[in-house]
């Protein structure tokens, strides 16, 4: 349960420059399946857990595959203004 927590608030932290809240919240939940299954072990920050599912993008469910890829476009469109 404490490596959940540890998942979620890292994930928070690495959305964090994305500035959509919902985004943030739903990418949590869609990847925390695939969280638990490939990534339970990695040590939170920088960067790290987004690395890790990453790594795993053609094992990813659907939902996390795609929040994922939405999430980096969003990075990029905010970087870009």
């Amino acid at each position: 349960m404490q490596k959940l927590w540890i998942f979620s608030a890292a994930l928070s932290l690495a959305m964090l420059g994305s500035g959509h809240a919902m985004a943030q919240a739903n990418l949590k939940e869609v990847c925390k399946a695939d969280y638990s299954k490939f990534c339970s072990g990695v040590t939170p920050g920088g960067g790290r857990i987004i690395a890790c599912l990453k790594s795993h993008e053609k094992e990813l469910q659907a939902a996390c595959a795609a929040g994922l890829k939405e999430r980096d476009a969003n990075k990029a469109g905010a970087q870009g203004r």
